[in-house]
């Protein structure tokens, strides 16, 4: 029986790495000159790639993330920092390694990977720009729909917010006898009724046409609540995440 042969991390040469840092930064100084130029031009933003090339984009990583409950953006990004801190300490060691046995180039392992750090920023740019964030020089929500934008002082803002409270606090007293604000539906249900939502509406509104995974409750739940971040929608991975 032959032996099964240990499983490695890929190495590249460092003409192979030179040349897919040099291949990504042109494409990520293209991406970023694109965003730049298109500040000035929100209605061909919102006309050929919100409404077009960003759907066509998004949709298989959408399709893909929607058949899974759980969050793939998240454990992709856990992944992506413990590879990260692996490669790192390899590196240190290495370098340390070099330096005590006089090596020529001690300091090579810990330039192949800043290269490699590097590669990968410039990697999630591309992708943030392209899966979405172009999307920032759209025209914005009141433009698309046609909505006036109206000024308002603090204390009617103010005014207005105790009256969301109260006729809050009156349904939840009208939908539960103990009085009590708790919802019996699960997380999924409510997702399910929040994308039910989304069809009702997209006659009425365009934002709300197209295709929309349903939101996944967040693994690093905790560490958002020390942030204050109540959900995500990571371009990179298009699946909103909610804290809950």
């Amino acid at each position: 029986m032959k032996k099964r042969k240990p499983f490695k991390i890929p190495h590249l040469s460092d003409r192979t790495l030179i040349k897919l840092l040099c291949t990504v930064a042109a494409l990520a100084v293209i991406s970023v000159g694109i965003y730049k130029i298109t500040e000035y031009y929100p209605e061909f933003v919102t006309k050929y790639y919100s409404n077009g090339l960003y759907q066509i984009l998004t949709y298989p990583g959408k399709l893909i993330a929607s058949l899974f409950p759980f969050s793939i953006g998240e454990i992709l990004l856990l992944i992506l920092i413990l590879l990260i801190l692996y490669t790192l300490i390899r590196c240190v060691v290495k370098t340390t390694a070099n330096f005590i046995k006089k090596k020529s180039r001690p300091l090579l392992p810990m330039v192949r990977f800043t290269a490699g750090l590097l590669t990968t920023a410039l990697c999630v740019l591309i992708l943030f720009i392209w899966n979405g964030g172009l999307n920032y020089n759209a025209n914005t929500i009141a433009e698309k729909e046609n909505l006036t934008i109206q000024e308002h002082t603090p204390q009617e803002l103010f005014e207005r917010t105790v009256y969301f409270i109260n006729n809050a606090n009156t349904i939840r007293l009208q939908e539960d006898s103990d009085g009590s604000a708790i919802d019996n539906r699960s997380f999924s249900e409510l997702c399910g009724t929040a994308q039910k939502g989304f069809r009702t509406i997209e006659g009425s509104y365009g934002m709300a046409k197209g295709y929309f995974t349903k939101a996944k409750p967040a693994i690093l739940s905790l560490w958002m609540c020390y942030t204050n971040i109540t959900g995500i929608f990571p371009y990179i991975v298009p699946e909103p995440i909610i804290n809950t």
